[in-house]
């Protein structure tokens, strides 16, 4: 092999570290899981709400998903902290600031989207496009296989979009269906980890 060539060699390797290194989870994968099961309660618990006593929008945010947000949000600082101490990576790092100045910035946007169909409610179509967000924003800086479950969510929310989007019936399906592809990507993420043997737990 003449230096050209183990040059060559030498760009691939480096390549395929930086690749490994930027491809591998960031929290732990049980978060996805307590998001899924908080979002699925969520939409149960408001449509019940709704039926029962006619819980407006504005209500609903405030005592449904509120909670909802608040309890994943610590959920998921909690799996970033020991994903942390687990893989002995810094808190800190490039790619960590990148993510959460990301969900700031589009945590910003999303409540005023939000703020701003409370008076309407929320299209169906609409809260399916917010719920694909998250795992769009951890693609980018995690595993990017990942993006299939974000993109699956946004594809049918502009189908969603077609058409009328209040019924109470149909926000509850489009719930349950965001909770479980958070489901689904947890087990997605768990499964790359492990096949390039990161933490499988």
């Amino acid at each position: 092999m003449d230096d050209s060539q183990r040059y060559l060699e030498d760009i691939r390797t480096i390549r395929d570290l930086m690749t490994r290194y930027e491809e591998q989870p960031i929290i732990k994968h049980w978060a996805f899981y307590l998001w899924g099961a908080l979002v699925v309660a969520g939409s149960i618990v408001n449509y019940l709400l709704f039926r029962s006593a006619g819980l407006r929008s504005v209500d609903a945010i405030l005592r449904v998903w509120v909670p909802v947000i608040a309890i994943g949000s610590l959920g998921e600082v909690l799996g970033w902290l020991l994903h942390a101490r687990d893989s002995g990576i810094a808190l800190f790092t490039r790619r960590s600031r990148r993510i959460l100045a990301g969900y700031l910035g589009v945590f910003v946007v999303l409540v005023m989207v939000v703020v701003d169909g409370v008076p309407a409610g929320i299209h169906a179509g609409t809260f399916m496009a917010i719920g694909s967000v998250p795992l769009l924003l951890y693609a980018q800086v995690s595993f990017g296989s990942l993006f299939y479950e974000g993109f699956a969510l946004l594809a049918v929310a502009l189908v969603l979009r077609m058409f009328s989007g209040h019924a109470a019936e149909l926000r509850l399906a489009v719930g349950v269906v965001c909770g479980i592809t958070y489901i689904v990507a947890g087990v997605h993420s768990r499964y790359l980890a492990t096949r390039k043997g990161g933490d499988g737990e």
